[in-house]
């Protein structure tokens, strides 16, 4: 009789290959999901920067339309007053925006309150136009990173904007 001295089994180039093959698929695949979490990253930056900009474009439309009389110390400086005795007022600090309110109208310096940071991601100066009778252009331009430039990848600009009707005297 014959004695097998044969075993099942995977010699020791197989398993080489084997892995060296395994190793190159999954060094793939890592640096696949890899670009793919930052690209997905960037997109989320970008989203949530234009929705950000579209709901503070809603606010101030709406102080706009429910405006009396209009007041721009600059472009980016405007005080709205929006009631006999009330008013709001946005001011561009660095790349925020500031709303703050007033329950006294004329307001000076001390009046205006609450101020709040309703964007952090502006980088255009010239965000109000009141040379239009009865109309204020605005635009919004905001970066995810404004500090950065848009040469940045996924640091694009977004731009809001719209002209609104008031109903100022």
């Amino acid at each position: 009789m014959r004695s097998e001295n044969r075993r099942a089994g995977f010699t020791l180039i197989e398993m080489i290959v084997g892995l060296t093959v395994f190793t190159m698929i999954i060094t793939a695949a890592s640096g696949w999901l890899i670009r793919l979490s930052r690209d997905w990253s960037v997109q989320r930056d970008y989203l949530v920067v234009s929705q950000e900009a579209d709901a503070v474009m809603d606010v101030i439309a709406q102080d706009i339309r429910r405006a009396l009389s209009i007041t721009a110390d600059s472009e980016s400086d405007i005080q709205i007053r929006t009631a006999v005795s009330r008013g709001v007022r946005y001011t561009k600090d660095g790349s925020i925006l500031v709303r703050s309110v007033s329950s006294v109208w004329p307001a000076d310096a001390s009046n205006w309150i609450n101020p709040e940071n309703i964007t952090r991601h502006i980088v255009n100066t010239d965000i109000f136009d009141t040379s239009t009778a009865n109309r204020v252009n605005v635009r919004l331009v905001v970066r995810p990173k404004p500090e950065l430039g848009p040469e940045v990848q996924g640091n694009k600009d977004y731009t809001a904007q719209s002209t609104v009707q008031c109903r100022r005297q």
